[in-house]
């Protein structure tokens, strides 16, 4: 896993546009942050991979999700915070599903070098600490 730089949120993604997708998703729980405009600057950002298993999005699945690395149930208000979100593949988004990053963290990838909590081992990733071993059991990454 390496660190992604994040990029300056999508244009389109103005505050007024925020403030009307989030009342949305609390209202009836519309899939909000579908937007192709923030699918494209996520696969920007991250050089079309997933960020968490760093597959190639051509290769491994054509289809990326949008992750919350803040769950979108417990943190509505950052359903379309552009900080919060990140591109991921469906195992990996189905894997972190509701996990909750403040009650054990995790790797960020946008916030956090994963080279200070990862490492290798004969072709397996293993954690050099408790950030890293959650992140590999959260998302099953080996």
């Amino acid at each position: 896993m390496i660190k992604l730089e994040r990029v300056p949120k999508p244009s389109e993604l103005t505050e007024e546009i925020v403030k009307e997708l989030i009342h949305r998703y609390k209202q009836d729980g519309a899939n909000v942050w579908n937007k192709n405009y923030i699918k494209r600057d996520l696969l920007n950002m991250s050089n079309n991979k997933f960020s968490y298993c760093e597959c190639l999005v051509n290769e491994e699945s054509k289809y990326m999700e949008v992750e919350h690395f803040y769950p979108k149930k417990d943190y509505p208000d950052l359903v379309v915070e552009w900080e919060n979100l990140l591109p991921s593949c469906k195992r990996c988004n189905g894997n972190k599903l509701d996990y909750d990053p403040n009650s054990e963290p995790i790797i960020n990838p946008c916030d956090t070098n994963p080279k200070e909590h990862l490492g290798m081992r004969l072709y397996r990733l293993i954690g050099k600490d408790d950030i890293g071993n959650n992140t590999i059991d959260i998302l099953y990454l080996n």
